[in-house]
């Protein structure tokens, strides 16, 4: 199958119980998706992968003359995702993903920012899980994640280090 896919969002700006003196609109978002799913192997394995492209309108940024935040700047992230479900018994399930993506300040009030990467937006993500199914109704399971290094700041002068997740899980159906 193919698809392709457009939403819009808006996040408001006094989601952390403060409204800024510069506005109370929200910033807006805009968000383009084309992706296929392919079943193989008798429907035992789900092959996954898209692209995408999210653009932030009316992104908060600073006026360096009143010092105050305004609804004046553009973000935009491109990214693919590919991913991976499938059975290698009828007991034991297996997936995995992987995400690469770009951030990119588009516009922005503060000197220096424009051009400059996202905080908090990891340009490779890889998750793998396996899950299986024991008897009288048991499940146990596990998984990696991996999350590269990203800036925590507009300006990227603060890095977080990449890092490793692992998990496990059992649970009773």
């Amino acid at each position: 199958s193919v698809y392709a896919g457009y939403g819009t969002s808006f996040n408001p700006s006094a989601e952390a119980l403060a409204v800024s003196a510069g506005s109370t609109d929200p910033e807006e978002s805009r968000s383009f998706e084309v992706g296929t799913k392919w079943d193989v192997k008798q429907n035992r394995l789900s092959l996954t992968a898209a692209l995408f492209r999210t653009e932030k309108t009316n992104a908060r940024t600073t006026d360096p003359i009143g010092n105050i935040t305004v609804l004046q700047g553009e973000q935009r992230v491109d990214g693919i995702e590919l991913g991976a479900t499938g059975s290698i018994t009828d007991r034991w399930k297996v997936f995995g993903g992987y995400t690469y993506q770009t951030s990119e300040i588009v516009r922005s009030l503060v000197a220096g920012e424009t051009g400059k990467e996202i905080p908090n937006t990891p340009h490779h993500n890889i998750a793998m899980w396996s899950t299986y199914e024991l008897p009288l109704g048991f499940t146990v399971g596990g998984g990696i994640q991996y999350i590269s290094d990203r800036f925590t700041n507009n300006a990227n002068t603060g890095l977080v280090d990449s890092y490793w997740l692992f998990r496990s899980e059992e649970h009773t159906s």
